[in-house]
């Protein structure tokens, strides 16, 4: 979304709201969210469900609800900070230009295919290259920024309504053996399931082989909402 970041997750799930009700203005609504869009995407189905829309799917990927600023069970949101900005290490992801752009492009910074682009076409070029490398870093710094102050201020509310959690086995070390993400959904919800997922918190979205493999757990999850409740609007 353009503009200035929104610090809130109820102002950030009312723009998407805002932006799901131009495309798909009736009808039931399908919704998930990995990481810190868990989150979003819980508060987006509490404020549909306000305004008498229904919600036949919600899924959490890899997420909780914060808990006074806190993940559950009192981890700290440097938890999966950490794992995002290690992943490159502990999947001995190869360090080149390749896997610099994927993950540039992974927070907002679109990098050319090639640097050497850049440099063929001389000095102007470079030089608007890097004026837009540096708004974009700086643009991501305050998305983030955002981002996590939202997440410190957020008090979850009751979510009439089922919600799905796919969660990896790196997800559920948080639990340390008490699920404390289960435990604090079922706070804030009338019924949780939970699925497994495959690989790792960040391999899940980035790893072509890994995000086919859950692509075909999640359309599971959705064909069995689709099949209970009839066809419902994606969102």
């Amino acid at each position: 979304m353009a503009g200035k970041p929104i610090s809130s997750i109820a102002g950030q799930a009312a723009e998407y709201i805002a932006e799901l009700n131009q495309l798909y203005p009736q009808g039931p609504c399908l919704l998930a969210g990995w990481s810190l869009g868990g989150p979003v995407a819980f508060e987006m189905a509490c404020q549909l469900r306000t305004a008498g829309r229904e919600v036949s799917f919600l899924g959490l990927i890899d997420a909780g609800l914060p808990e006074n600023g806190r993940l559950p069970g009192g981890a700290s949101m440097m938890v999966p900070l950490w794992w995002a900005i290690s992943y490159p290490f502990v999947e001995h992801v190869p360090l080149n230009y390749a896997t610099v752009r994927m993950l540039a492009r992974w927070v907002g910074i679109l990098l050319p295919e090639s640097l050497m682009d850049v440099w063929r076409r001389g000095l102007a070029s470079g030089t608007r290259f890097a004026v837009q490398l540096l708004a974009s870093g700086w643009r991501s710094l305050q998305v983030f920024r955002s981002n996590t102050t939202a997440f410190y201020k957020y008090q979850p509310r009751f979510f009439d309504g089922e919600v799905t959690l796919f969660r990896t086995a790196q997800g559920g070390e948080l639990d340390k053996g008490q699920d404390c993400v289960r435990r604090s959904l079922e706070r804030w919800c009338r019924s949780v399931d939970i699925r497994e997922a495959p690989g790792t918190h960040m391999t899940l979205m980035l790893e072509p082989n890994i995000c086919s493999a859950f692509a075909a757990s999640f359309n599971t999850a959705l064909n069995l909402t689709r099949h209970a409740g009839g066809e419902s609007q994606p969102g």
